[in-house]
């Protein structure tokens, strides 16, 4: 079963909206708001991506207007910087004519109009939270009891169902939407879910445009990495610290398989694949078998992780550089989104990607029988 949880907010948010420099001719673009019981004198403009900036307004009775040049879309925050904290509104800045309309006290819900990539996200974020509240509830269901191996099978099966419902989305929407940057962050979701092959005739279907956004030269990045990491070849060493502080060496695993598996205690998906990780544990470690968790936690998320790590009864080494999504490793390793996984045999070399579930257990079921 494969699954991954999409970054759009955090690994891939920077890279989906990154701006399209010199490949978009208008550069112009204004930004006009009316957003009732505005709190704050000032209204902030946050952008992000590879085109950071903070501009200021002043707010008159709600009503704001930014006017400017940027080379294409990227993400940004319209933000309200209060005492006790800022209070955000993600939107798209692009070479258009945006408007933006509602109340402060439903800010997540302002009507955006004008902008073409902020409708396309729209769309995406639409399937993606009904998407999340289905998985959500099928792990709520695990936890709740104890199931029987035709159970646990069974609750594989429907979650595995609706990734292939998300896959399928997000391959149509990248096929319709040719012309549109949020097609890169839909192709990011699906490196750890889907073959190569597919990504690629899905980012050869791109207008050369959003191909040539830095976000494209990212896909086409890891793409092309794809190919070092594909099954045959030799995994990347590493050597990261595990939860006391104390360096592992994946070279130090040559001899047994071992499952490298990409990670954290934010990833819902992670933590409810993590009974099935539990479970090939335990089955084969005495045939030469180990796991090898490399986090994707921050620093400010150690006591979560470690606590995860206890919660999810995971017995085998836990290493991370504590850097988030920012992880030399998981980068080294074209790690997109996840969970995502690398299972090595005792020379180190990849003999399968992203198992999941009874997947798994048949591949470790064939090789160490």
């Amino acid at each position: 079963m494969k699954k991954s949880t999409i970054l759009r907010s955090l690994v891939i948010a920077s890279v989906l909206t990154l701006p399209a420099l010199d490949v978009f001719a208008q550069t112009s673009f204004t930004l006009k708001g009316d957003i009732e019981s505005w709190p704050t004198d000032y209204v902030h403009l946050i952008r992000r991506g590879n085109y950071p900036g903070e501009d200021s307004v002043k707010v008159e009775d709600g009503k704001f207007a930014f006017a400017g040049e940027i080379p294409g879309p990227t993400n940004a925050f319209l933000v309200a910087k209060l005492p006790e904290g800022p209070v955000a509104k993600f939107i798209y800045i692009e070479p258009a004519d945006i408007t933006v309309a509602g109340t402060f006290q439903d800010l997540k819900n302002l009507k955006v109009s004008g902008s073409p990539t902020f409708a396309d996200y729209e769309i995406v974020k639409k399937f993606d939270e009904d998407f999340e509240a289905k998985v959500r509830a099928q792990q709520k269901e695990q936890a709740s009891r104890t199931m029987s191996t035709e159970e646990s099978k069974a609750f594989d099966d429907r979650i595995d169902s609706l990734y292939k419902t998300k896959y399928a989305f997000s391959e149509q929407f990248i096929k319709d939407h040719p012309n549109s940057v949020v097609s890169i962050s839909e192709i990011l979701t699906l490196f750890n879910g889907r073959k190569k092959e597919v990504i690629q005739q899905l980012f050869d279907g791109l207008s050369e445009e959003v191909k040539n956004t830095p976000g494209g030269e990212v896909v086409a990045y890891n793409l092309e990495q794809s190919k070092a990491l594909s099954v045959g070849s030799i995994a990347p060493d590493f050597t990261l610290p595990d939860v006391d502080g104390k360096p592992v060496k994946l070279s130090d695993y040559r001899g047994k398989y071992v499952l490298v598996d990409f990670w954290a205690s934010w990833c819902a998906p992670c933590r409810a694949e993590n009974p099935n990780l539990v479970l090939a544990h335990q089955q084969f470690k005495e045939k030469g078998f180990d796991i090898l968790g490399v986090s994707l936690d921050k620093k400010e998320a150690e006591p979560m992780w470690k606590n995860a790590i206890k919660i999810d009864r995971l017995t085998w080494t836990q290493v991370s550089d504590l850097q988030g999504v920012d992880n030399e490793v998981a980068n080294a390793y074209g790690v997109t989104s996840i969970p995502a996984n690398f299972l090595l045999d005792k020379e180190g070399k990849i003999v399968a990607v992203n198992l999941r579930g009874a997947e798994l257990i048949n591949t470790l079921k064939e090789i160490l029988k």
